[in-house]
């Protein structure tokens, strides 16, 4: 499939597209055909590649995710940060064209805009080690993942993610409130069943 052109098209606001298209099943329960067929314009190419993608591997995606997550399930994550985790789960595996630091800091950034402040930390953490699992050490010069998506100026250099893959995210028991995040506690996610204001 051709990538998106950069400005409208971009793949930054392609994923963006992505995430609320996918937010939308996960919270309507309907299926993909009836929501794209109700949109009044397709989504961008990359869009729909990402959440074509995303529906017909979710549970090979989940099961990925839930390994690196601690004493806690993906179902209880909250919907962005799920959804989120899914889109660059599958990008890191099946789109090697895309930096591995695109990949990541794209859904920080993502998670910093539409989820809670404890999200980009705690999903940077779980991230990262997938991104080790699918690609090698993020951070080995040898590997071909500077953050700068050639296929879209629009990408940035750095949204902040951490680089210290050792230090992966373990969320609270259920029913405990998120807490700021400092150096010695590790992130929290967002209480499960927060729509983020600007998807809904």
């Amino acid at each position: 499939m051709n990538d998106p052109p950069s400005g409208i098209g971009s793949r930054r606001e392609a994923r963006e597209e992505a995430l609320g298209l996918l937010y939308q099943l996960e919270v309507s329960g309907e299926s993909l055909r009836a929501a794209l067929s109700a949109k009044p314009v397709p989504p961008e190419d990359y869009a729909l590649e990402l959440v074509e993608g995303v529906c017909g591997t979710a549970g090979e995606l989940d099961r990925r995710i839930g390994a690196h997550l601690t004493g806690w399930t993906v179902d209880r994550l909250a919907v962005v940060d799920r959804v989120l985790a899914r889109m660059a789960t599958w990008e890191l595996n099946e789109r090697n064209d895309v930096p591995t630091g695109v990949v990541l800091s794209e859904a920080v950034e993502l998670a910093s805009q539409y989820s809670g402040e404890e999200s980009p930390r705690f999903l940077n953490g779980v991230l990262r080690a997938l991104a080790t699992e699918a690609r090698g050490d993020p951070s080995d010069p040898s590997d071909p993942s500077d953050p700068s998506d050639p296929s879209d100026p629009s990408d940035p250099s750095d949204t902040g993610a951490a680089s210290d893959p050792s230090d992966p995210a373990t969320p609270p028991t259920r029913g405990r409130p998120p807490t700021a995040a400092t150096p010695a506690t590790p992130p929290t996610p967002p209480t499960r069943g927060r729509p983020p204001a600007a998807l809904t």
